[in-house]
């Protein structure tokens, strides 16, 4: 009996070793195709980009909302996020540059689905984290609402024309600086540089162009009619499922990007004079 007894003690004591062998060898398995799957996601740059654009976006959107569209705080923005993400990606946080950058055969198509699906889910974000802590500094007793950010003026019946055209302008002025950035993508400074201070100039054209058509006894807080940007002007509550809002907030500045990005591209191909 008690040769039996410690012949099974052997065989479950050997029985529990193979279990943690196997339980050790698959342990290891799992931690070395886990480690394998996160070396791959590195190795993404695809996965690097939509980060970059998705956080650089929620940055510039984020002081955009809070500064009423100031096209100074918006530059400093612009260039800051350029200079801290240009080793991953170009830094388009626009989708209407992205479009135009594909369109003129700078990007594939897979990488421009990815910034432009990264630039609007960022803005958006934006949007509501900065309203959420409006809202609660309001139930907390202090004096905020949500119209201490900017948001989209309403739209004056009428003038829809002019605002196209502001956009438009805007945003063909701007796609000379993204053309020169993504041209000197190798040297991060004078990319970030241009796209900012051409940035300047966009918007401040653009805003004037279209602030006279404001009517501020229809509208309170920092009312924006030209934004030069699909997804802030989505995070701005400027656009709607509408024909007007979507001809003025996407397909001018879309447009303008792909001429202002073909027109920049053609003036370089030409010879100097020296």
């Amino acid at each position: 009996m008690a040769k039996k007894a410690k012949s099974v003690s052997k065989k479950t004591t050997k029985t529990q070793t193979e279990t943690k062998v196997v339980s050790a060898k698959s342990s290891t398995k799992a931690m070395a195709t886990i480690s394998t799957s996160i070396q791959v996601l590195r190795e993404m740059s695809l996965v690097g980009i939509v980060i970059s654009e998705f956080v650089g976006t929620f940055i510039l959107v984020a002081v955009l909302l809070y500064t009423g569209f100031s096209p100074l705080y918006g530059a400093i923005a612009l260039v800051g996020i350029i200079l801290a993400t240009s080793r991953l990606t170009s830094a388009h946080l626009n989708p209407a540059m992205t479009i135009g950058a594909f369109v003129n055969r700078k990007i594939d198509a897979v990488y421009a689905v990815g910034h432009i699906l990264s630039q609007f889910l960022g803005g958006i974000v934006a949007f509501f984290a900065l309203d959420a802590f409006s809202k609660g500094s309001l139930a907390s007793g202090a004096v905020a609402t949500t119209n201490n950010l900017a948001h989209a003026a309403i739209m004056p019946a009428g003038k829809e024309w002019y605002i196209f055209a502001a956009e438009l302008i805007g945003a063909l002025i701007l796609s000379f600086g993204f053309a020169a950035a993504l041209n000197a993508k190798k040297d991060k400074v004078n990319a970030a540089l241009s796209y900012g201070f051409v940035y300047i100039a966009a918007a401040v054209v653009a805003m004037q162009a279209s602030s006279s058509f404001i009517d501020s006894t229809k509208n309170t807080g920092y009312a924006v009619l030209s934004f030069i940007n699909p997804a802030a002007a989505a995070a701005a509550n400027g656009l709607s499922w509408s024909v007007w809002p979507i001809a003025i907030y996407v397909v001018a500045p879309a447009v303008a990007a792909i001429i202002g990005i073909a027109v920049y591209d053609f003036v370089q191909s030409q010879p100097s004079e020296e």
